[in-house]
C-alpha cells in the first residue's frame, strides 16, 4: 500500500532534521523502516542473522547519505531505502558466495528441500511444507539474484514496475523480462504445486 501524504511529509520532517544533526528523528526513521528493510533483507537472503547484518549496513549507509544529503528526493523515500537494502543484500552475498544456501535458515536446521516434499494437502503433508506463504519465499530464495529482486519487490513489496526500474537502476523493459523470466523459473521449481504458482504468478503481473 503507497504511504499517505502525511507518511511522507513526516519522512521529509525527519530527513530535514537529520540533515541538520537531530539523531533523534534518525531514530524515529530507523523505528518506522527498520522492520520492513529486514524482511525485505531475510526474503532474499533467507537467513535472520544475514538479515540483521544488512539491516546495520543500510542504516549505517542510510544515515551517512542523509547527513551528506545525497538523497535528491526524486523517488518515494520507501523507494530510496529499499534501493540500498538491494544493493547492501547483493554485497553481502557475493562477500558470503562460497557458503551461500538459497534455503536459508531452515536448511540448517535439516528441513526437507521442496522437491522431497509431497504435493497432497493431509494434515501430516501440511506439518511438512508449512506455511503456503514460506514455500513461495524459499522458492523465490532458488532464482538468481537478478530475478529474486524484481520477484520480491513486485510480489511481496507491491512495487510498480518504474519503482522497481528506479530502485534497481535498469529500464523498465529489463524489469518486465526478468519478472517474465523469473516467474518461468519460478514455474518449473513449483512443479508440483500448479494452483500455487498460478495464484503468485497472477499476483505479480496485476
Amino acid at each position: 500500500m503507497p504511504p499517505t501524504v502525511l507518511a511522507a511529509e513526516e519522512d521529509d520532517e525527519l530527513i530535514r532534521r537529520i540533515e541538520n544533526g537531530d539523531e533523534r528523528a534518525f531514530t524515529c526513521l530507523y523505528e518506522r523502516y527498520s522492520r520492513r528493510v529486514w524482511s525485505f533483507a531475510h526474503r532474499l537472503l533467507g537467513s535472520r542473522e544475514d538479515a540483521d547484518d544488512v539491516t546495520v549496513e543500510v542504516f549505517l549507509a542510510l544515515h551517512a547519505n542523509l547527513q551528506a544529503r545525497k538523497y535528491r528526493k526524486e523517488a518515494a523515500f520507501l523507494s530510496y531505502v529499499l534501493q540500498i537494502t538491494a544493493y547492501q543484500c547483493n554485497k553481502h552475498r557475493r562477500k558470503n558466495r562460497s557458503w551461500f544456501r538459497p534455503w536459508g535458515d531452515d536448511a540448517q536446521a535439516g528441513e526437507t528441500p521442496i522437491e522431497e516434499i509431497p504435493a497432497h494437502d493431509t494434515p501430516e503433508d501440511h506439518a511438512l511444507a508449512g506455511e503456503k506463504v514460506e514455500l513461495i519465499h524459499k522458492s523465490i530464495r532458488q532464482l538468481g539474484m537478478e530475478y529474486r529482486l524484481v520477484v520480491a519487490l513486485r510480489l511481496f513489496e507491491e512495487m510498480p514496475y518504474q519503482e522497481i526500474a528506479d530502485i534497481l537502476q535498469i529500464p523498465d523493459g529489463t524489469v518486465k523480462s526478468r519478472l517474465n523470466r523469473g516467474l518461468d523459473k519460478l514455474r518449473d521449481i513449483l512443479e508440483k504445486y500448479p494452483d500455487l504458482f498460478s495464484h503468485y504468478a497472477k499476483c505479480a503481473k496485476e
